[in-house]
């Protein structure tokens, strides 16, 4: 089995154009990732990746002094493409023997809409 990248959007930028924020080179872009199984379904969970610049970054960790990087992709400049692309590429690098193990390689990247659920009991 395969993951597969089924949409991509943001709450960041206006709905449906995927144009560059106001300064590509210094922003902070929150994206979701709709990525399920290479089956044919529509079938999909979220996954959300922050995207940062260098720039963006520096100024943030020059004010606190540090800053932590989980789910993180860091770019010199933003490029919808260039970040669709490579969601894309780790989606089509990660497989598994079921959903369930792929999201969870999956949420090393980007953060599951399910990590941390545990059913109640």
């Amino acid at each position: 089995m395969k993951a597969k990248l089924k949409g991509i959007y943001s709450i960041d930028l206006p709905e449906g154009d995927p144009s560059l924020p106001e300064d590509p080179e210094n922003c902070w872009i929150v994206l979701q990732a709709d990525i399920g199984l290479d089956d044919g379904t529509e079938a999909a969970d979220t996954f959300t990746f922050y995207v940062c610049t260098v720039k963006k970054l520096s100024a943030i960790v020059k004010e606190k002094n540090y800053r932590f990087g989980r789910h993180l992709i860091i770019v010199d400049q933003f490029d919808w493409q260039m970040v669709e692309s490579a969601i894309f590429k780790i989606c089509d690098e990660t497989g598994g023997e079921n959903w369930e193990e792929i999201a969870n390689k999956l949420s090393r990247y980007g953060k599951w809409e399910f990590e941390d659920y545990h059913e109640l009991k």
